[in-house]
């Protein structure tokens, strides 16, 4: 407990005077109460501490922290006492005694509280380790009991399992003496075989069987529109019919059909060239017969007409050579004609 320090103000003699007791007196109620304020602040501290530790403990704590109130209350009333006293410094002086006895109480009181929310602590510690451990046998003991069946159930399976051809086959396996191929499927790569896109891709593509039925077989002397080649053998050629003319212009055309090309004039009829791409050249041949209604047979646009006249005779003949070349996007054309009677 603190030492209480007077002081002889001015006025005091060093006597034991009413004046002089009642003093003292003062002075040591003010120290005793600023000692029991700087025990409370100490509490309060011990307090704050305890209860950060023992946050499980907070019951605890909350019944200490009463305890301290009660004993803030009690050093209040005991200031009060002292100062009413006044002359009686030394029955204050007991009081502030008495209360700093019972701060100290109070903090074995608190010390009490933590030590026995750390024992709490400790034992539920222990018991969930204990639990922990229980748990951990159980399972270890599960542990065994499967690692047992699995082991049983294994030899069941390995007693009761026979693998010879017979069993083999029957489960639907393919044995080596079933494949004539063995040494072909051993050697099976996916990279061998087509995929079932090619597969559907050739089966619509061409086939073999098609060659020199649906298709032309290879012959090297096939003749090539873009290939130069040299004919070696004679060859003819359709005549395309173009029916009786019998009025207008007619144009014979390579746009379709052959080059040879008849007509039969049935009235008064001009003959034309036919219009030819630039750089291009066609030849063609015309057989024009007359009939009774046979007209006059006039032409137009050739550069050059040569040749026999035409007749409107009924039955004459003529064979006609058309030649056009077109140079550089101009035309030049001749018509040559030959009568046949």
């Amino acid at each position: 407990m603190a030492e209480t320090t007077y002081t002889q103000t001015a006025g005091m003699d060093g006597d034991t005077t009413t004046d002089n007791v009642t003093e003292l007196a003062q002075q040591a109620v003010a120290s005793a109460a600023s000692t029991a304020a700087d025990l409370i602040l100490t509490d309060a501290d011990t307090v704050a501490t305890a209860a950060d530790r023992v946050a499980t403990g907070v019951d605890r704590s909350a019944v200490a922290a009463d305890l301290v109130q009660t004993n803030q209350d009690t050093i209040d009333t005991a200031a009060d006492l002292a100062s009413i006293a006044g002359s009686e410094a030394a029955t204050a002086a007991d009081a502030v005694a008495t209360a700093a006895d019972r701060v100290i109480t109070t903090q074995d009181a608190l010390d009490t509280a933590a030590d026995v929310v750390l024992t709490n602590a400790d034992v539920v510690t222990a018991e969930a380790a204990a639990a922990s451990a229980a748990n951990s046998a159980t399972s270890a003991s599960a542990s065994e009991t499967n690692a047992s069946n699995s082991a049983t159930a294994a030899a069941n399976s390995a007693s009761s399992l026979t693998v010879d051809a017979a069993s083999v086959t029957a489960a639907g396996a393919l044995m080596d003496s079933e494949v004539a191929n063995l040494a072909a499927v051993k050697a099976f790569s996916a990279a061998d075989y087509a995929s079932a896109a090619q597969g559907a891709t050739a089966d619509t593509a061409l086939q073999s069987g098609s060659i020199g039925t649906t298709v032309q077989a290879f012959d090297a002397d096939t003749l090539k529109a873009d290939t130069t080649d040299n004919l070696t053998a004679a060859f003819t050629a359709s005549v395309d019919d173009d029916g009786t003319k019998t009025s207008g212009t007619y144009t014979p055309t390579t746009a379709a059909g052959s080059n040879y090309k008849k007509i039969i004039n049935g009235g008064a009829i001009t003959v034309a060239p036919p219009a030819l791409a630039t750089n291009t050249a066609t030849t063609l041949s015309l057989f024009i017969v007359n009939n009774a209604s046979a007209g006059a047979i006039t032409t137009s646009g050739f550069t050059k007409v040569t040749g026999d006249d035409f007749t409107t005779t009924n039955g004459h003949e003529f064979m006609c050579r058309i030649e056009v070349f077109d140079i550089g996007g101009t035309e030049f054309s001749t018509l040559s004609v030959v009568a046949m009677q």
